[in-house]
């Protein structure tokens, strides 16, 4: 807000600001005109500029292997005991060790979520078929699913009655080949972690 080259737009009140948690589908409030955002307020496109937020949100693990989809749950521990904990918090996120087990699904996995309120049933039903269509195009391998990115882009896209560009530079694989054969997937940290 007080950017001495951004200071003039937001006098002329065409600059505004929000704190969005893209995670929460919550309303979205701008912090001078104190109006919330929605398909009435909301006359131009909307323009994501995402630089490496998706790859830190929640993301789905999943595994194929002989073509059937596998849900990745994953457990978290330290090897050091107390040494590594401050009030039930690692102190140290690279000492931490990640496990991954596998349970098969049937032909439904976000569909079938019975506590899952939040998305629409086309939106559950388009996310199952984008994992399940993974079985037709691999034959062993691991793949994380953005599916808070994803979440985000359909909130988003609601608001602006479908008036949504992303422009996103995180990491990520858009190949099938390189998922072919792929282990479980690291989890980077760096001040905070991502994977």
């Amino acid at each position: 807000k007080e950017h001495p080259k951004l200071k003039k737009f937001v006098k002329d009140g065409v600059l505004d600001f929000a704190i969005y948690n893209l995670e929460t589908q919550n309303d979205i409030e701008l912090v001078n005109k104190k109006i919330k955002l929605d398909k009435s307020n909301v006359k131009n496109p909307i323009t994501v500029i995402s630089n490496y937020i998706f790859d830190t949100v929640l993301n789905d693990c999943f595994y194929v292997k002989n073509g059937v989809l596998h849900e990745s749950r994953v457990s978290l521990s330290t090897s050091f005991g107390n040494y590594n904990e401050d009030n039930n918090r690692p102190k140290k996120l690279e000492d931490i060790n990640t496990e991954f087990a596998y349970k098969a699904l049937s032909k439904k996995y976000y569909t079938d979520n019975d506590n899952d309120d939040t998305r629409s049933e086309s939106h559950k039903k388009m996310l199952d078929k984008v994992i399940f269509s993974y079985i037709n195009d691999i034959k062993s391998g691991a793949f994380l699913f953005p599916l808070g990115a994803l979440d985000c882009i359909d909130h988003l896209s609601k608001i602006s009655d479908n008036g949504l560009m992303v422009l996103s530079t995180d990491k990520g694989i858009n190949h099938l080949f390189e998922i072919e054969g792929r282990g479980d997937p690291k989890i980077a940290f760096h001040g905070s972690f991502s994977v």
